[in-house]
């Protein structure tokens, strides 16, 4: 049986305590585990302390993309979508520009959310933008809503 790698990334901001490395650590792990007979195994645990979601500068994060571009990750498993990006557009770029271009399936766990054909097209984005105005404390959803609109349609414009 081929082995499907899997990579646990783990983040935590300064000011985040509804859940520790260690707790998002062991419920990935878990998720892991019940698919052990399907040949998924954890490859490697990339983790973040006391950094923040909203951009992509982050050493364990990089150490991932990095990782995932030298082909030794098949999927990547987070037990809460925002521990990997608080920016939709952020993640469209993690999508296009990682997910999609090394076949890379993405799992978060809270949100239930497990997708090996994420596409780019619109319609897809859309659950993507409800998990995080659904999942976003009131002061910073309104920043996010902005990015989930739909695309204005000059219907005047000539052609």
């Amino acid at each position: 049986m081929e082995q499907y790698r899997c990579a646990i990334y783990t983040r935590t901001a300064k000011s985040d305590d509804y859940s520790s490395l260690e707790f998002q650590k062991n419920c990935c792990e878990g998720f892991i585990e019940v698919r052990e007979a399907q040949g998924w195994i954890v490859s490697k645990v990339y983790e973040d302390y006391g950094k923040s979601g909203a951009n992509l500068e982050r050493p364990g994060l990089q150490e991932l993309l990095a990782d995932i571009r030298a082909g030794k990750i098949d999927c990547v498993v987070v037990y809460k979508f925002d521990r990997l990006t608080r920016s939709i557009r952020d993640f469209e770029t993690l999508n296009n520009d990682v997910f999609l271009k090394y076949g890379i399936s993405f799992v978060s766990l809270q949100e239930a959310f497990e997708s090996s054909i994420i596409r780019d097209d619109v319609a897809e984005k859309q659950p993507y933008c409800a998990i995080y105005i659904n999942e976003m404390p009131d002061s910073i959803a309104p920043n996010f809503t902005k990015d989930c609109e739909e695309p204005e349609i000059n219907f005047n414009s000539a052609n």
